[in-house]
């Protein structure tokens, strides 16, 4: 059921976390990345605060191949603009691999941008 209040609304990030973190894990839980995958494009396409933090831990999952989640966080990333440069050392410690050139691009679109928008929740 949807938000119905601005109460209800605040606590949809915690809800959206617990998806990301992957907890309560049973057989009706959210297995595999898809679902976590889609929580965090909502995260970074309204610039939630926390999400950047959530998006290192996709590369922790055992679950998934390392260039779809590499080609997650590219996409990723980019979208949380300024708001993402404190980051930019975590980023750029990854190694991409054959994703190297793609990845550096990013990093370099990243350290250009301007435009600090506030974090929402």
């Amino acid at each position: 059921m949807p938000p119905t209040g601005v109460a209800e609304a605040i606590k949809l990030p915690d809800s959206a976390l617990a998806i990301v973190k992957d907890v309560g894990r049973t057989f009706h839980c959210y297995h595999g990345l898809g679902p976590q995958t889609n929580v965090i494009e909502i995260f970074a396409k309204f610039n939630i605060e926390g999400g950047l933090e959530v998006v290192f831990k996709i590369l922790e999952s055992p679950e998934g191949k390392a260039g779809f989640k590499l080609h997650l966080l590219m996409s990723v990333f980019p979208n949380y603009g300024e708001n993402a440069k404190y980051a930019l050392p975590k980023i750029k410690a990854i190694k991409a691999g054959k994703f190297q050139r793609e990845w550096d691009a990013m990093i370099k679109e990243i350290a250009a941008s301007s435009g600090k928008e506030k974090m929402r929740y």
